[in-house]
């Protein structure tokens, strides 16, 4: 169909550098998305897998954002859709 599921949705990731904070992070991922909530919670779940698989530091502002904390977010988005 070509009702409101069937639209296509995503979001924006860009990779880049960062300085050095003595803890091995070097490598900083931009993610962005619309107001779509099917955009929020896919960024939201490939961040709360790198963080519970690779230790990454997710930040949203300057507020860290734990795994679990993302799929909580996630999944209020999708309930909300």
């Amino acid at each position: 169909g070509q009702g409101p599921s069937a639209r296509s949705a995503g979001f924006d990731l860009r990779v880049g550098e960062t300085a050095d904070t003595g803890d091995g992070r070097v490598v900083q991922l931009t993610f962005r998305w619309s107001g779509d909530p099917r955009e929020e919670a896919a960024a939201c779940i490939v961040c709360a897998a790198l963080a519970a698989g690779f230790d990454a530091r997710v930040q949203a502002g300057d507020a860290a954002r734990s795994a679990e904390a993302l799929l909580a977010t996630a999944d209020a988005c999708l309930e909300s859709f």
